[in-house]
């Protein structure tokens, strides 16, 4: 299996090139040059298997045996999964037709620790072996950052810089990347959202000659890694909840960047029975595109409950676009290479009508948000993250232009197939939110206490400052520190 670029620009790339890669050198992100298929039968055969066995399962379909032999890819994932809190991984949490599943029990509370997690030993598997040294560059909106953090801490290959959008998270958040000390770990506070300075990440990957001389690569959700990981847990979801295998299950994302939806799409077209609803915050770019054709950044990013969605560009929608085109490299270059310049777009009605039928959207707002945390507490006695509740708002019917009654996949009586609301992080790391709701919950893990009492470390960027001029520079540090 060869990995290309999605603008055609560069292509038949190793697994471990497109691992260690950031966006491809033309501005495209990777992708596998054949989407493979999973059989319905395959699918029947792996219903009892653990989650870990099933990342293994999927892992093996894109990455050949003499890129990483069998036996040393399960060690990888046994030793990724090892600081989950609980031995299957993820939870199901049901309560008669509501399926929620828990994608947080990783080290940092978040789903991002899934992949994440994966990609961070794959990286000092693959580091150990070529004795090279890498600087990983992180823009995150909340939660990808501690994730991938926690995921190359300590590991002497690896330099991490991280970018966080300054006082536009939870203090939690923003804690459990400014406390972590490690000399490999350098932490930036920028003064905007993370749209702004993923501008500034895109700059340096363009820039051919600073990825090769640096060994940059970024493992966010732009990296193939954690895309190809994420696909996993679509297939387990849907493996616990379909009746019988082969009926379809309709998955239900808060999304932000779209690195859940690539990879739920991505397990769609290897033949998962799959159907999406992709639900967003006031921050609606991907709704108004799939909804009215209209791909244009709004004039500002809007602060909201669901902070880790607080993102008016969505890269990996350049995936998406990508599969529901048939593949068509050109086609996605002109339309992202339009968006880039210009920041707004429309797509070709074709693949417009065929991006639409296959995700439906919701919008929620803030209060809808809080609304949707206190009837699920007062129904069934179970807290959710304000990001979950932004896909349970969909289930209940509370959010607006489309609802699990309105449009959620029906058989041929009439009936709704099952669904399943995805669970991105514990509402452990936002618990001034519990307040707004009315709700009254006093536990708090040592882990999120301790937080507040050990040191923390920052440089901030202000909105004056050249951003791409100071990274470069501490890119340039590294390197020499290493040297020495």
């Amino acid at each position: 299996m060869k990995f290309v670029s999605t603008r055609g620009g560069v292509g038949l790339v190793s697994f471990e090139d497109a691992l260690f890669s950031g966006y491809a050198n033309d501005g495209g992100l990777f992708v596998p040059e054949n989407i493979p298929q999973i059989p319905v039968e395959t699918l029947t055969s792996w219903k009892n298997l653990s989650y870990a066995e099933i990342v293994e399962k999927v892992v093996s379909i894109f990455v050949t045996e003499e890129e990483i032999p069998r036996k040393d890819l399960k060690n990888i994932i046994s030793s990724a999964f090892k600081r989950f809190d609980i031995d299957e991984v993820i939870r199901i949490a049901s309560f008669d037709d509501l399926h929620i599943a828990e994608l947080w029990h990783g080290p940092t509370m978040a789903f991002k620790d899934l992949a994440m997690s994966v990609v961070g030993e794959m990286y000092r598997y693959f580091l150990e072996k070529r004795r090279k040294n890498v600087v990983v560059i992180v823009g995150t909106s909340g939660d990808t950052g501690s994730s991938a953090i926690e995921a190359v801490r300590g590991k002497e290959n690896i330099d991490i810089i991280v970018i966080l959008p300054h006082n536009r998270i939870s203090k939690i958040q923003e804690l459990m990347m400014t406390t972590v000390l490690d000399d490999n770990v350098h932490v930036y506070a920028a003064d905007g959202f993370s749209d702004d300075f993923e501008i500034t990440i895109k700059n340096l990957f363009n820039d051919g000659k600073l990825v090769k001389d640096y060994n940059l690569c970024s493992i966010n959700s732009i990296n193939w890694g954690r895309v190809m990981v994420q696909i996993a847990h679509h297939i387990y979801m849907y493996l616990q909840v379909a009746e019988p295998i082969g009926k379809p299950v309709d998955i239900v994302i808060p999304t932000g960047g779209c690195g859940n939806i690539a990879s739920g799409v991505l397990s769609q077209t290897m033949g998962v029975p799959v159907k999406f609803a992709c639900v967003v915050n006031n921050n609606d770019i991907v709704h108004r595109m799939l909804r009215n054709n209209d791909f244009t950044v709004a004039s500002e990013v809007v602060q909201t409950l669901a902070c880790s969605m607080d993102i008016q560009i969505p890269p990996n929608i350049e995936r998406v676009m990508w599969i529901y085109s048939g593949k068509d490299f050109q086609a996605t270059k002109e339309i992202m290479q339009k968006f880039d310049t210009m920041g707004s777009t429309s797509l070709p009605k074709d693949l417009h009508q065929k991006m639409k039928e296959n995700i439906r959207t919701a919008v929620v707002t803030d209060e809808e948000i809080v609304q949707t945390m206190k009837k699920c507490w007062e129904e069934h006695q179970y807290i959710a993250c304000p990001h979950t509740c932004a896909a349970l708002a969909y289930h209940y019917g509370i959010s607006k232009y489309g609802t699990r009654q309105t449009t959620g996949t029906k058989g041929s009586d009439g009936t709704l197939s099952p669904s399943i609301c995805v669970s991105t992080a514990s509402i452990c790391k936002f618990p001034e939110i519990l307040a707004k709701a009315e709700i009254e919950w006093k536990e708090e893990p040592k882990r999120i206490k301790d937080l507040f009492h050990k040191p923390a470390k920052s440089i901030v960027m202000h909105k004056e400052e050249d951003w791409e001029q100071i990274l470069r520079e501490k890119i340039s540090f590294i390197s020499q520190a290493r040297k020495n």
